[in-house]
Order: C-alpha cells, then sequence, then structure tokens
C-alpha cells in the first residue's frame, strides 16, 4: 500500500482542528506523518495552537506543528510539501471532518491505476445542500440551471468536472455514484503525488485565505498533462460550516477579484471566447450579491459596492497582475 502525509494549514480554528485531527486518528489507514502548519502569528494563539496538536498526538498518530512562513495557505501547503518524504500528500483544512475509510478509499484509486497523480471524495454538505436546495425545492432544478448559466461560483452537471474559463468548477450530480477523471482537485481534502512539486507549486505570491490557490495548482497538473485526476463519491468528508479564521467579506470579495485575474490569465486567456465567458462570471457574481441584498437581506449594499470597487481595482492594474505583480492587493490589505 502506497503511504501517505497530511499537511494541515491552520488560522484561528483551534476547536475544529480538534475535530479534524480526532478523524484522522479513526483512519483505517493512517498516515505516516500529520504537519500542521500554523499561519496565526499571534504568540497566544500559536501556544493554542501548538498546545492542541500536542494533546491530540497519540501512540497511532503523531501529530507535528510547525510555524507558518507567512500568514498564507497556498505557502503553507508549500511548506508542508517540503516535509514529506511519502509518494503522496494529502492537503486537508481545518475545518474538515473525513469520514473513517476516507483515505483507504483514496488510496485504493491511487493503487489501481499509476497515471493517477490526484484524486478526490465528496462533500458530505454538499450533497445534502443539493438534495434540499435542488431535489426537494420547488423551482430547485430551475434556479440550479440559473446559477450555471452564471457561472459566478461552481456548477454542478451530470458527469463533469472540469474547469471553465470563469474559473468555476463543475461538479457532478453528487448524490449520485461517480468515478470520474477530473480536471480539478480540491486541496479541502485531495491527495496528490508528492514528486508533482518537482514541476508545480501553490503560487508564492497568494496570501491569507490564499482565493483559488487549488484551482491555479490542479488545473496546472491537466494543463501541463502532469497524469490523471480523478474525483470520486466514494471517499466522503464534512466541510464544518464556520466564520472563524475566515476573512472579512469586504477583504474577500477584493482578493477573489485581483486573484481570480491573475489565474486566468496563467490558465486561460487564450482567445476572445475565454475573456468573454469570464466577463460573464464577473456580471453573474455581482448579479448573485444584488439579489441577495435585494430579496434576501443577506448582504448590505456597501458589499455591491465593494464589489464594484474590487472589479475597477483588478481591471485598473491587469497589466502588472497579468505579470503576477499583485501588490494592489497587498497594499490595500496588507499582511500586518
Amino acid at each position: 500500500m502506497v503511504k501517505y502525509s497530511i499537511v494541515i494549514p491552520t488560522y484561528g480554528r483551534p476547536t475544529h482542528l480538534i475535530e479534524c485531527l480526532e478523524s484522522i486518528e479513526m483512519q483505517t489507514i493512517l498516515p505516516q506523518d500529520v504537519f500542521i502548519i500554523d499561519n496565526n502569528d499571534q504568540n497566544e494563539i500559536q501556544k493554542l495552537v501548538k498546545k492542541t496538536v500536542e494533546s491530540c498526538s497519540s501512540g497511532n498518530v503523531k501529530f507535528e506543528y510547525h510555524k507558518g512562513l507567512i500568514n498564507s495557505g497556498a505557502v503553507a501547503r508549500n511548506y508542508g510539501a517540503s516535509l514529506v518524504t511519502t509518494d503522496l500528500v494529502a492537503f486537508l483544512d481545518d475545518d474538515v471532518v473525513l469520514d473513517k475509510d476516507y483515505y483507504e478509499k483514496i488510496l485504493e484509486v491511487f493503487s489501481g491505476d499509476e497515471h493517477v497523480v490526484g484524486v478526490q471524495g465528496i462533500d458530505r454538505a454538499l450533497i445534502e445542500s443539493f438534495k434540499i436546495n435542488v431535489r426537494e425545492k420547488f423551482l430547485g432544478w430551475f434556479w440550479l440551471s440559473l446559477e450555471n448559466l452564471l457561472e459566478y461560483s461552481s456548477i454542478i452537471k451530470r458527469k463533469n468536472s472540469n474547469l471553465r474559463p470563469s474559473l468555476a468548477v463543475t461538479h457532478p450530480i453528487p448524490d449520485v455514484d461517480f468515478y470520474i477523471e477530473s480536471e480539478w482537485i480540491s486541496t479541502c481534502a485531495g491527495v496528490f503525488r508528492a514528486n508533482l512539486f518537482k514541476t508545480i507549486e501553490f503560487p508564492k505570491q497568494f496570501v491569507k485565505y490564499s482565493w483559488n490557490e487549488y484551482v491555479y495548482f490542479s488545473y496546472s497538473i491537466y494543463k501541463n498533462q502532469l497524469g490523471t485526476m480523478i474525483y470520486t463519491s466514494a471517499p466522503k468528508y464534512r466541510n464544518v460550516p464556520t466564520d472563524l479564521g475566515r476573512l472579512p467579506l469586504e477583504e474577500l470579495v477584493y482578493m477573489a477579484e485581483v486573484y481570480d485575474l491573475y489565474v486566468f490569465f496563467e490558465l486561460f486567456n487564450r482567445d476572445v471566447r475565454d475573456r468573454l465567458i469570464y466577463i460573464k462570471s464577473r456580471l453573474g457574481r455581482f448579479s448573485v450579491y444584488f439579489i441577495r441584498v435585494m430579496f434576501r437581506k443577506e448582504y448590505k449594499f456597501r458589499v455591491v459596492l465593494n464589489l464594484l470597487k474590487a472589479f475597477w481595482l483588478a481591471f485598473s492594474n491587469r497589466k502588472a497582475i497579468k505579470k503576477g505583480d499583485l501588490q494592489c492587493y497587498d497594499k490595500k490589505f496588507p499582511l500586518i
């Protein structure tokens, strides 16, 4: 059986981290190493996280604490991957709880095909959301079709797992069994061959939450034909909803626009069609935010205004962003 190690970037979620680590201890096939990369620079929180990691370590699994190099999910994953000595590196978010046989089923995929370089299971929360909001809701399929058309976030279609120029990832219908080749793998609970890091890595200039760094990394694997990636419904996990450790909505809105434009330039931007699809997705994102303000009252109008400002920030700095210079975001929202 191929051996694997786990890398977990964490930021301000000690309680959720405990649940995550406990689900690792329950795995039917245990990892060789688990590296927790702490991106928080506050001494008291660092001490708390380190204590949490040490208290969760047992005779079966040793959890190893490491201070992050900077507050960056992308850099933390690169750093964690550099510590791995096994054939596989499993990236895991600190707010994820795994089914007991999650990695057993992931390893079966790798063992069955030497050309497979990345595998992910499915989020139980996605299955449940699809059932409630699509299958059991009046006009559910209509609203899903509208969301798919707008391409503002993700798309759900039968037996598809690709990446659009809008940067919307496509999921297959989540509440049916599937095993398909994919153009993307999430770092939420995805597993990769460690030797990929000899060729590619997560974008170093992404900071904090590192919006869509997994899209950049995994689609680069697909684009450069480095191997096959598999999305399968057999292994399951749960992404636990939490606001802890997340960016304020205003800051996230700006990050999404700047980072998305950089990823688009790197991965697509081949022709007018790509650009039109990308622009459509920006209009779709604005429409969704506006609808939420008007009808659901989830956001204030300030969020819509910030979205327009974020569009302009990205557009007015597009030449620098295309070159990988993301200082327009860093200056507006510095690390310290």
